[in-house]
């Protein structure tokens, strides 16, 4: 229970913080189109370490981090090679030799 003389605070930081975290699994689910909401919140989950799930105040802050970035676009990276790895392994011998002669 959140006593009323805090309550401003506790839903201003609650608010944020789930703003936050629902960008950023948008984010990822936009990268990675095989991601579920589970998959990405425990992707966030994994990056934020040792920061407590529930100290709404505390996780702002991760979730607002620089670090992050480079974990999006790894992200990013390992979705876009892994569709190219798949149309090419969906292509015959002579289409991946025409592909590459192409390149």
């Amino acid at each position: 229970m959140v006593p009323w003389e805090r309550s401003r605070e506790y839903f201003f930081h609650r608010v944020r913080r789930r703003l936050a975290q629902d960008a950023l699994v948008k984010t990822l689910k936009a990268s990675d189109a095989a991601l579920t909401h589970t998959d990405a919140v425990a992707l966030l989950r994994g990056w934020v370490g040792e920061v407590d799930w529930e100290d709404d105040k505390a996780m702002l802050a991760a979730l607002e981090a620089p670090e992050l970035e480079a974990n999006l676009e790894g992200v990013a990276v390992a979705a876009a090679k892994k569709s190219v790895t798949d149309i090419i392994a969906g292509l015959s011998e002579e289409q991946k030799a025409e592909l590459l002669s192409s390149l």
